[in-house]
């Protein structure tokens, strides 16, 4: 015999339904409370990271990442538009290119024939943001903006304004050489001319001397002696 089940969603009473309200109002200020504890601000754009994303700001012109080194596999990249002028977009390929090799500034980039793109994110308005995923093998990587504007009367690619940046794949990371050491200062030690203290070495020979100096003062004494007696 079946079961047969009421699939009419139940009705709370007005006292139920203000409790459940007075606890989402009072949920929402303490969830708040608990991510700013924890260093993850409420609708922040660094919440991939916490993650392992890859954050990575377009400036005018240049790239800032997050990390300089990820390691091999599937990358979560979030790319924001800090500029307050331009669109820009992001490019993510191996650093060998033909394509790029040997050119001038100002020449074009075809960007289809770039090798092994593992990504890219094109025509980001100004202040927006979006993120994509990449699978990366161990290598170099560069990440590259190709977007062209009139910029002092002239077409100019932000790439050859500097609107790049290097990102290294590979499961080591990358070693950091420790600070030099500083320099210990050099101590000259000075000559004793006689104007300055003597050290405890300079007594002593000094104390010597005199010792010697007085036996022999004594030893002419008792000659000079013997000699008037005997006259």
């Amino acid at each position: 015999m079946k079961r047969v089940t009421d699939s009419k969603p139940k009705e709370h009473s007005p006292r139920i339904r203000s409790a459940q309200r007075w606890a989402v109002r009072l949920l929402v200020p303490v969830a708040a409370m608990v991510l700013a504890a924890v260093g993850v601000p409420a609708n922040s754009h660094k919440a991939d990271a916490a993650i392992g994303g890859l954050i990575v700001h377009g400036t005018d012109f240049a790239f800032t990442v997050s990390d300089p080194s990820v390691t091999p596999g599937p990358v979560h990249i979030q790319f924001l538009n800090d500029s307050k002028d331009y669109v820009h977009e992001l490019f993510v390929f191996p650093t060998d290119q033909p394509e790029l090799a040997g050119r001038n500034a100002g020449d074009a980039i075809d960007e289809g024939a770039l090798i092994g793109v593992a990504g890219a994110v094109e025509d980001i308005d100004p202040g927006h943001s979006i993120a994509f995923d990449v699978v990366l093998q161990p290598g170099t990587y560069t990440l590259a903006c190709f977007i062209k504007s009139a910029i002092g009367g002239k077409d100019i690619i932000h790439y050859d304004l500097g609107m790049k940046a290097t990102l290294l794949v590979s499961t080591t990371p990358p070693v950091v050489a420790p600070p030099a050491p500083a320099p210990q200062p050099v101590v000259v030690k000075a000559p004793n001319t006689g104007s300055g203290p003597m050290n405890g070495n300079d007594l002593n020979t000094t104390a010597a001397l005199l010792v010697l100096a007085g036996a022999a003062a004594a030893a002419a004494g008792v000659s000079v002696r013997r000699v008037r007696h005997d006259s």
